[in-house]
């Protein structure tokens, strides 16, 4: 279990506990790392994670890792791979199934088996580029594969068995990345899902406008697609790495406060609400100013 602060003497100490989170955290994707960076013959790396897990930061910490060493990493993400949302529909009914958002069924599997031959095959290259709000697939980008790159491929089903048949044949790494355990900060206790979901609390309400009883309605949705495709694919050889920054709760404390306050008395979450505001209190707000602009928060709090 890992020990959070509620207190603090100064500015000072804060900074310092920040310091050392983050240099932890570094710590863990570089043993994740070990003995790969410097291999010439790895080709792909799989990365994949729940939400609110931080793929897009350890994406980002992992491409200046190798960039230390003059080596280059591409950026795809699985979810450029999505069928468009009228396909998936179509595809789903003329099966008699029900409609599948998370799943493999949900991507364009031939169009990522074309891009693993290029991979392959050391190949410049495109891959679609998918709009969310709009449901489709709206242009593409250009992919050097060529000798020296690395292909780093970030998505919650990235480690999908149907995702990683399509490089098996190619020099890869698995990656998973989450919060693991728990994490103790006074008298409160927190495990590392329920940190993900302050997590996607805050950051859907900074850039979605999402309120609290939406994200409390969506998590159940988001677990039990957790439950039934990510976490099984999180085999024996993938690398884990964990994402638990002690210093979570006093950062996210201030927007996830203002979020869960919202939640009115006649929600079926609004107890829930009460009960980690009652947790939350007397842990002392960490302001997010504070924070190294490549921690790993920075992806949910700005």
């Amino acid at each position: 279990m890992k020990k959070g602060i509620a207190k603090f003497l100064n500015e000072s100490e804060k900074k310092d506990f920040l310091k050392k989170e983050d240099a932890a955290f570094s710590k863990r994707v570089d043993v994740a790392l070990s003995g790969l960076i410097s291999d010439p013959e790895l080709r792909v790396i799989l990365l994949s994670g729940p939400s609110g897990s931080g793929k897009t930061t350890a994406s980002e910490r992992i491409a200046a890792k190798f960039a230390a060493v003059g080596r280059h990493i591409q950026f795809v993400s699985v979810d450029d791979f999505y069928l468009d949302r009228d396909e998936i529909a179509r595809r789903a009914e003329k099966e008699k199934r029900k409609v599948e958002y998370e799943s493999a069924k949900a991507l364009d599997l031939e169009a990522l088996a074309r891009f693993a031959e290029d991979v392959k095959e050391r190949k410049q290259t495109s891959v679609p580029r998918f709009s969310f709000a709009e449901g489709k697939k709206v242009g593409e980008k250009l992919i050097d594969c060529s000798a020296g790159e690395v292909v780093l491929i970030e998505g919650i089903q990235a480690l999908y068995p149907e995702i990683k048949a399509l490089f098996a044949d190619i020099k890869h790494i698995e990656l998973f990345i989450r919060p693991l355990g728990e994490l103790q900060v006074a008298n409160a206790l927190f495990d590392g899902n329920e940190l993900r979901l302050f997590r996607r609390i805050v950051r859907n309400s900074l850039h979605r406008g999402s309120s609290a009883d939406f994200e409390f309605d969506m998590w159940r949705t988001v677990r039990d697609n957790e439950e039934e495709n990510i976490f099984p694919s999180v085999s024996e050889g993938v690398n884990v790495i964990d994402s638990m920054l002690a210093y979570g709760p006093n950062v996210i404390k201030p927007m996830l406060m203002r979020s869960l306050e919202a939640v009115e008395k006649k929600s079926p979450y609004y107890e829930y609400a009460r009960d980690i505001i009652r947790r939350f209190d007397g842990i002392e707000e960490i302001d997010r100013e504070l924070l190294p602009i490549d921690s790993l928060f920075c992806e949910f709090v700005f």
